[in-house]
């Protein structure tokens, strides 16, 4: 009955939209080949390279042709870009935790909380990301509506989480996604929870204990290759032996450090124990251009910032030898503060202009900047001095090239991967929407988010209407607990029906969105726009894109909160 519900639900989206028709004869018959040819288009081939009145066309995942003589074969999927549209390659995250399940909770009890566990303290370094993606996790898709088409994504975890992979932002199982596996090492002055170690300092002490036992056990593990008559047989260390590739330089560690003093200690502590390192974050970085420079290691800097300043409020210039005169004079001191808040904010965001100047090379890193925010502050730092096209390339060709997938990604040409962006204009203008990417040669229609209202309580029973040309499907929406946490289900009242259970439920104000998992066509994502009474907004499926839902109340009686 599990299995015929949601057959039964896929089947009958497939029917009303008319895709993926192959998939109804229950992968009998092979999927068609997938040709898209955008047309009439301004293409930015790389960086600073633009072609106008141009055709990109896309064949089985790869960029068959570019230009402005493409012929385009008939029956194809043709997107008109009505000399208003331009296409980018898809940006490239340099590091995050995109997609990235957490780890299960331990219940093991820690016997000695000065010699825990290595596991139980965050040291485990021969994870591999890949054990832990979930391509219909929600950050996937918020990546991929700012433009990201690929991430260098690394495990979660404290001092040593694990080996990363860099993926593609668009597959079905984690095994689709993997680009490139096992790219670099994630380390970061991350301390344990009530044990050791507990403090920065003993997470360094700790590296150093490491790294000195791993050596140690390497050598052994040598001689015994090289000659193991009347040796004892070297015990298998899979956390040691993670280690090896970093130790003989094949595999680079990715620091993680979110201020200045963590990037001297990073610094100091990679000269001393000779990985390689490259260095991520660099929030505080404009307060150490120099160690940077020194250092020569590839920079990858964060995309998190702070809150835009409110700019209608005029403030003096920050006076740091200001001085009032007496305790109830305090307004001119209250400004000076918020003018110097407002000078720091401003550093941070000419930090990448900054080390730009200084003939610094970086690529961006997601991690810890919101999703929704990521486009908005890319434009902020264009803004704050960084030239468009090196903004351009910090998000393209380099991530591309120092995660060695330069030859894959990066660029809008022949033979590379259909990873791209089409925008309604030039990226890095404030009025330019995206409207689509594709990754992988798949097509990923960008939904624009609704303005949030008013908090509906959206709790009780939903009629839903899936709309297409060829007909409606209707489905019951059914949704209990708290506005702050939602549980639910869907049932599709065509056919031997399920009730399948939602993940990822989140009410924002009057927006309500959630994920369910269809069987065959994978994960499907639900936003909603509510009123007291009414319901409408998308389903966003996998290889087929958007469709329109509407609805209304079962309960009408209920009303906003």
């Amino acid at each position: 009955m599990f299995r015929r519900g949601r057959h039964a639900f896929v089947l009958t989206l497939l029917l009303l939209l008319s895709t993926v028709t192959a998939l109804q004869a229950q992968d009998e018959v092979p999927a068609a080949t997938s040709t898209t040819a955008i047309t009439n288009v301004g293409v930015v081939t790389a960086p600073g390279q633009l072609i106008e009145n141009a055709t990109v066309l896309i064949r089985d995942g790869l960029i068959q042709e570019v230009g402005t003589n493409v012929t385009v074969p008939a029956g194809v999927n043709r997107i008109d870009g009505a000399d208003t549209l331009r296409v980018y390659a898809g940006f490239i995250d340099g590091f995050s935790h995109v997609g990235v399940k957490d780890a299960p909770d331990s219940d093991e009890d820690v016997e000695d909380r000065g010699d825990p566990q290595p596991h139980l303290a965050g040291i485990t370094p021969e994870r591999a990301v890949q054990d832990f993606l979930d391509p219909g996790d929600r950050s996937v898709r918020n990546l991929r509506d700012q433009g990201f088409t690929a991430a260098h994504v690394a495990p979660k975890g404290r001092m040593l989480p694990g080996t990363s992979a860099v993926v593609l932002l668009g597959g079905d199982d984690p095994a689709a996604m993997i680009l490139r596996n096992d790219h670099a090492m994630f380390a970061q002055f991350e301390s344990a929870s009530g044990m050791f170690p507990s403090n920065t300092m003993a997470v360094i002490a700790q590296f150093r204990q490491l790294f000195g036992e791993a050596e140690r056990r390497q050598a052994i593990e040598s001689r015994y290759a090289n000659n193991p008559a009347g040796m004892q047989r070297p015990s298998h260390d899979p956390m040691h032996r993670a280690l090896f590739p970093v130790l003989s330089g094949d595999l680079p560690v990715y620091f993680y450090v979110d201020d200045a003093l963590a990037l001297h200690r990073a610094r100091a502590l990679q000269q001393e124990l000779g990985f390689n390192a490259t260095l991520v974050g660099l929030a505080q970085s404009f307060d150490a251009v120099d160690v940077l420079a020194a250092s020569g290691a590839p920079l990858v800097l964060t995309l998190d910032l702070p809150e835009k300043a409110d700019e209608d409020e005029e403030l003096p210039s920050y006076d740091p030898d200001l001085r009032t005169r007496t305790q109830a004079d305090t307004e001119a001191e209250e400004e000076n503060l918020k003018a110097r808040l407002r000078s720091v904010q401003q550093q941070y965001v000419e930090t990448a202009s900054l080390l730009h100047s200084e003939g610094l090379q970086f690529a961006f890193t997601t991690r810890e900047a919101s999703a929704g925010d990521l486009l908005d502050n890319i434009r902020r730092i264009v803004d704050a001095g960084l030239p468009a096209d090196e903004a351009l390339t910090a998000l393209t060709t380099r991530p591309a090239q120092m995660l060695g997938v330069d030859q894959q990604l990066g660029t809008v040409e022949s033979g590379k991967i259909a990873n791209l962006i089409v925008a309604s204009g030039d990226i890095f203008d404030e009025n330019t929407d995206i409207n689509m990417v594709f990754v992988d040669g798949k097509q990923f229609d960008v939904t624009a988010t609704p303005e949030e209202g008013e908090e509906v309580d959206p709790t009780g029973r939903w009629n839903l209407t899936v709309r297409s040309p060829q007909g409606n499907v209707d489905a019951t929406l059914e949704l209990s607990g708290t506005p702050d946490d939602l549980s639910g289900t869907i049932e599709v009242q065509m056919g031997p029906s399920e009730e399948i259970s939602l993940t990822d439920v989140d009410l924002r104000g009057n927006i309500l969105t959630f994920s369910f998992d269809s069987g065959d066509l994978g994960t499907i994502d639900a936003r909603l726009t509510l009123t007291e009474t009414d319901a409408d907004g998308t389903l966003t499926i996998p290889q087929v894109g958007g469709v329109p839902v509407s609805g209304t109340r079962a309960d009408p009686d209920r009303t906003t909160r």
